[in-house]
């Protein structure tokens, strides 16, 4: 189509619901404790979680169309940043951290992705009713799960054989940085009397590193309350990075 140089603006908000996995912060077991005879089938671990709930994504552009054949050019931000939270009381519960029993829990879970397109487009039209709009650019997104875990009502030795009273505090960082090609069309059809359907397809190959981050911090106490010490049990934490390919549609 023949088109003079113009700028153009959007914005859009979305409420959507993020679908990485669920934050299992503690299990419980739950049951009948008080019937031995009954074996220990009677007693099941509960998985305690985060859940996803829905947050709003939010989207923004700036394009300029050069005169003449319909091409132009897009600068486009797309992000979504959320907080979740669980809390749990009982008294036959556990860390899924470190393993060490507590009587109280608390998970959190962060999730942040930002996204940023450069792409250079070309206006198609097909017949009266049909226009396509093919582009091709770059896609940089930033992807940062937080999980935490926070545990009170613990209890462990001393050094001396002597139970004290103890707390946890636990994080787990899974990130990725990527930057990739990516491409894909517009299309638009024309119902008649000012109504149209609008649809995108894009595909994106990104390239970049992924980061985990696990730490784990326990802190015991004397009786009047004072910190006694705090440090990091003898657990596998998941520390690595490496670098990945991520489609994405």
């Amino acid at each position: 189509p023949d088109q003079s140089g113009m700028w153009s603006f959007g914005a859009m908000a979305v409420l959507m619901q993020p679908t990485n996995k669920d934050f299992n912060y503690a299990d419980e077991l739950v049951g009948n404790f008080n019937n031995p005879a009954q074996g220990s089938n009677d007693v099941k671990i509960k998985e305690r979680t985060v859940d996803q709930n829905y947050h709003w994504w939010f989207g923004a552009d700036i394009s300029y169309a050069f005169p003449g054949n319909g091409r132009d050019v897009t600068l486009a931000y797309e992000g979504l940043h959320g907080t979740n939270s669980a809390a749990v009381s009982s008294d036959a519960m556990r860390s899924t951290f470190s393993g060490l029993d507590y009587t109280g829990a608390k998970g959190e879970s962060d999730t942040n992705y930002d996204a940023g397109d450069l792409v250079f487009g070309q206006k198609l039209d097909v017949g009266q009713r049909i226009r396509l709009h093919p582009f091709v650019g770059l896609r940089y997104a930033y992807i940062n799960t937080h999980d935490t875990g926070y545990y009170t009502g613990g209890e462990l030795g001393d050094g001396r054989g002597n139970p004290v009273p103890s707390s946890e505090s636990d994080k787990l960082d899974n990130t990725f940085n990527g930057i990739g090609p990516r491409f894909g069309t517009d299309a638009q059809i024309n119902l008649g009397q000012g109504f149209s359907i609008r649809g995108r397809l894009g595909l994106s190959a990104l390239i970049g590193s992924r980061s985990i981050d696990n730490t784990v911090s326990l802190t015991t106490y004397n009786a009047d309350c004072t910190v006694l010490s705090t440090g990091a049990p003898n657990v596998t934490l998941a520390d690595d990075s490496e670098t990945r390919v991520v489609p994405e549609i």
